[in-house]
């Protein structure tokens, strides 16, 4: 993950943080979107490339129970379920990394 922080402005002209704090707004907004990856890249409107590392960034700021294990290579977890616990550390998470 350190890796797509530090090269990703460059070489991709996004910044996988400043994309997170897009994402978890999103997530503020919409919860039931967390729970599948797939309809959460698709709100946000980017390529898979771009979702990953920012969408990875929020997995620590929900339960791990929370969190949908599953065996597969398409993204860093199928979906998260978010109670309200979560839902205040996203908000925290947004003001950490806010400009």
């Amino acid at each position: 993950m350190e890796l797509f922080i530090a090269s990703d402005p460059a070489i991709t002209g996004h910044d996988p943080v400043e994309d997170s704090v897009v994402l978890a707004r999103l997530l503020l907004d919409q919860p039931e979107l967390g729970g599948n990856a797939r309809k959460l890249e698709e709100a946000a409107g980017w390529e898979r490339r771009r979702f990953n590392p920012a969408f990875a960034l929020l997995i620590p700021c929900v339960h791990d129970g929370r969190v949908r294990k599953s065996l597969q290579d398409d993204y860093p977890t199928m979906g998260i379920l978010l109670a309200d616990e979560d839902l205040v550390e996203l908000r925290r998470y947004v003001q950490r990394n806010s400009q």
